[in-house]
């Protein structure tokens, strides 16, 4: 077998990719990063380039192609969507580096950074308004733990959760990456997980996640070695997670990491709980349809990038503590009664650049000297924002000192230091120079003189030795040659040669050629000043970035509180704006709304595409649990529904709401069941999602949850969904007690009133007037006994003659009508007794005793 012979450069090549096989590798040729074999192959057609060859191997074309270094990002980005991960491999030094160690020496270079989903940095492939998570999901000592950190602002937390909340606390994250060990891969619980995020998926060896190797790989990133209390009160799993995301940054990152602040643990149960499929039907965040239609995209007025993300975040994460909810609404009250402080924050902050994601490229080294202007002019607004609090600290809420304890006046000399370095008008990059203003650096100034005076400085000189030699015509000139050289003409030439200063080099018949040490060493001055300048100035800068990185975690306190800052005055001003009120929250089981509106349609009404909005009201307390709402399809049921937890969302974010009065007993958990939709990749049919979806409310819900429920049992029967309807609502009163809207087109279940003392019906108002029928969208107490799906039809479009069938099938039907009973509970525990009284223990057989046990426990859960 002949072994493939290669060129010096494609062993170094081939050395390279082996170390890292699972990455496209960019290898740097002068201008382009170059793909060879499969990764061209790969590559090609995602970046829709040429794929060409390089020379050949054996007889075989080897496949290539390339992207130029210096737009590189746009292609990177394609392949990260595509689901690959880039190795960078770079020149380690200049070709005339590498020829001072032979002629054919090849170029040193190594992979300097590995590019993933969770680990971008650069600002052009972000989601300005989202978090970059990279998140690791540990599994130790029976426990699932999930760490997040966004490196791109140094956010790093921490969530244990139970292990039917895990796919839901996923979602809430929205990571964009997602590390699990080869081990856990083939985890069963982990599968859901897995089968959602299979393009997000990053499985690495074990070791990552070792307990005792991820300890001590936290202490050593964060310079805690000798403090074995730090971490108390982390359980394992969540210190496992917390360091196979250090580990997996170190690699690719290459030891230079962004600062990240230390782990925070989250607790699950200080957030109002809401489910994937909650969120998804609600479309708090992200949409089936129209993701300009989300409550998301409503809210969001904020005016800096740390704001929106900031706001997303909140609506992920409702508060479930009355007492925080109402700081965070008095903070908001605040400036819906005081706009002109409200619109002053917001043109300030409108100015302030992305100062988080600006830090994190300054520590990691990929930033310019623009991001540093950008700097001094965000400080310089945090400085002036902080200032004008602190003056009218007397007159705002006291809730304002929590914002106020994050800024820091020790950034204003910060500020002055880079402003004084920096000039106003910089280059994008360090690498040409020319961005520290004169005056700043001695060294600088003087290396800038020569390179913008050089020929003045020449012409003094040139003066100089005209005076000493009394040589009116000597000229100072420069060839490839000799460099600089003083000319004068042979007869002439004497006086220099008696002069002891000045050096004989060349002697021609047209004139003669001197040197001096002064003029060589401005030579080599002026021929060094470029470099020498860049490289001074690159010294300046990497000490500002150093000193920048000292004071991060200051500036980011402070920038967190212009985030905070933003939400509230954006919560101010859509309640301004769309007439919201402040809703009373705290800890009571009322739950009262007068003239609620959906957030959402109504705004879509303002824009004309409905017709006008109707509110409504809903009314319960601890006498009043669950409201049974009939009515026809298109007279607003759902809307209805989902606008209730929508207020209920709102509210306990801190923000004011769309009703003229509200009174909010903290809710913990909203759950909807909502729309008919198959899972044809799980083989889950339109009933059993259905069915899934009412099993996890029946399970988790509490008497303090808000459960709304539109159109439950339409996936099978008529009587056997009827018959689910009724004994979940049933159940729902009974046991769980909690709030619940179950709209229904099963008008018998309106017996239902008459059964359970909590329940009230309601209808949505139809007006048949003048032969005609208007949907008024409008809930009034009672009961619907038409659903009026004929005529939906008929607005629909459904041909005439389809319409006039189905009224005469209609007909025939209502003339069979049945009347649905809702049978009473029969069963006691009288029955359980006479089974076991006449019993014969003694002459069961464990067969027959273990099917007595089973049939004794569906007697008891039927009971």
């Amino acid at each position: 077998m002949t072994l493939p012979t290669y060129t010096p450069m494609m062993q170094q090549y081939h050395a390279i990719k082996e170390q890292y096989k699972e990455y496209l590798l960019f290898y740097r040729m002068g201008d382009f990063y170059e793909l060879f074999y499969d990764d061209a192959l790969t590559a090609a057609p995602v970046l829709n380039i040429v794929l060409t060859r390089r020379n050949q191997q054996n007889g075989q074309d080897i496949p290539m192609c390339g992207v130029p270094f210096h737009s590189c990002n746009q292609y990177i980005d394609k392949l990260i969507k595509a689901g690959f991960k880039v190795a960078i491999c770079e020149q380690l030094e200049t070709p005339e580096e590498a020829k001072k160690r032979g002629y054919k020496a090849v170029v040193k270079r190594d992979v300097v950074r590995i590019i993933t989903p969770g680990t971008i940095l650069e600002d052009n492939l972000l989601t300005a308004k989202s978090a970059s998570y990279l998140a690791a999901i540990s599994f130790l000592n029976n426990t699932y733990s999930i760490a997040y950190v966004d490196i791109t602002t140094s956010e790093f937390k921490v969530v244990t959760v139970a292990m039917n909340n895990l796919l839901d606390e996923i979602n809430r994250i929205e990571p964009n990456e997602i590390l699990i060990s080869d081990k856990q891969y083939n985890n069963e619980y982990l599968q859901p997980v897995i089968s959602q995020f299979s393009s997000k998926i990053s499985t690495v060896a074990d070791t990552y996640f070792d307990y005792f190797k991820t300890n001590h790989k936290l202490k050593y990133h964060f310079n805690i070695l000798h403090n074995d209390k730090f971490f108390e009160g982390f359980l394992c799993s969540e210190i496992s997670a917390c360091g196979a995301l250090i580990e997996y940054l170190y690699i690719t990152q290459k030891t230079i990491l962004p600062k990240l602040e230390l782990p925070k643990k989250q607790a699950i149960n200080n957030f109002m709980q809401i489910d994937y499929k909650t969120a998804k039907n609600l479309e708090i965040t992200s949409s089936y349809n129209d993701e300009a239609n989300t409550l998301l995209k409503l809210m969001d007025i904020t005016v800096t990038f740390g704001g929106a993300r900031l706001l997303k975040n909140i609506l992920k994460h409702p508060l479930i503590d009355a007492t925080v909810i109402n700081q965070r609404l008095n903070l908001v009250e605040y400036f819906y009664k005081n706009p002109k402080d409200s619109e002053f924050i917001r043109k300030e902050l409108e100015q302030l650049a992305d100062v988080e994601r600006i830090l994190a490229r300054i520590a990691t080294k990929k930033s310019g000297p623009r991001e540093l202007r950008e700097l001094v002019r965000s400080i310089g607004i945090i400085m002036k924002l902080h200032y004008s609090l602190e003056e009218k600290r007397e007159k705002i809420p006291e809730e304002f000192n929590i914002i106020l304890a994050l800024f820091s006046s020790n950034i204003y000399s910060l500020m002055q230091e880079i402003d004084s370095a920096i000039q106003n008008d910089p280059p994008i990059t360090i690498k040409d120079g020319g961005f520290i203003k004169p005056g700043f650096d001695a060294i600088c100034d003087k290396y800038l003189n020569l390179l913008q005076n050089s020929e003045k400085l020449l012409m003094e000189l040139r003066d100089k030795y005209r005076q000493i030699t009394g040589v009116n015509n000597l000229k100072v000139a420069h060839n490839e040659n000799m460099g600089f050289y003083i000319e004068v003409t042979p007869q002439q030439s004497q006086k220099l040669d008696d002069n002891s200063l000045f050096i004989r080099r060349q002697t021609l018949v047209s004139c003669s050629r001197f040197i001096t040490e002064e003029l060589s060493v401005l030579e080599k001055e002026i021929l060094q000043a470029k470099d020498r300048l860049i490289s001074q100035e690159n010294e300046i800068y990497n000490a500002l970035c150093e000193e920048i990185c000292n004071h991060s975690e200051t500036i980011i306190n402070s920038i967190n509180a212009l985030s905070q800052l933003d939400v509230y005055v954006s919560f101010s001003k859509l309640a301004q704006e769309n007439n919201y009120t402040r809703p009373i929250v705290d800890e009571s089981d009322n739950y009262i709304i007068k003239n609620g509106r959906h957030p959402v349609v109504e705004k879509n009404i303002s824009k004309g595409k409905f017709a006008i909005y109707q509110g409504n009201d809903l009314y319960f307390d601890a006498n009043t649990r669950v409201s049974l709402i009939t009515g026809p399809n298109m007279a607003g049921k759902s809307t209805y529904l989902r606008q209730n937890a929508i207020i209920a969302i709102m509210a306990q974010i801190g923000s004011f709401i769309p009703a003229e009065f509200a009174h909010i007993g903290v809710i913990d958990a909203v759950f909807a069941r909502i729309g008919a939709a198959d899972d044809l990749a799980k083989g889950q049919s339109t009933f059993m999602v259905e069915m899934s979806e009412m099993a996890t409310i029946l399970n988790k819900s509490t008497s303090k949850s808000l459960v709304i429920i539109d159109e439950l049992g339409r996936g099978t029967s008529t009587y056997d969904g009827m018959a689910i309807a009724a004994s979940c609502v049933e159940y729902i009163h009974d046991k769980i007690n909690t709030k619940c809207l179950f709209a229904t087109h099963y008008h018998e279940l309106s017996n239902l009133e008459e059964k359970l003392s909590k329940l009230k019906n309601y209808t949505m108002q139809v007006d048949e007037s003048n032969e005609s029928i208007s949907f008024l969208h409008k809930v009034i107490p009672g009961s619907a006994d038409k659903s009026y799906g004929i005529f939906v039809a008929h607005i629909a479009g459904i041909p005439k003659v389809v319409i006039n069938r189905s009224n005469e099938y209609l007909k025939q039907l209502e003339n069979k009508e049945r009347n649905f009973n809702i049978p009473n509970n029969t069963l006691n525990n009288n029955e359980i007794y006479d089974q076991l009284s006449g019993l014969k223990i003694d002459e069961l057989s464990p067969r027959q005793a273990l099917d007595l046990l089973y049939k004794l426990k569906d007697v008891m859960e039927l009971s």
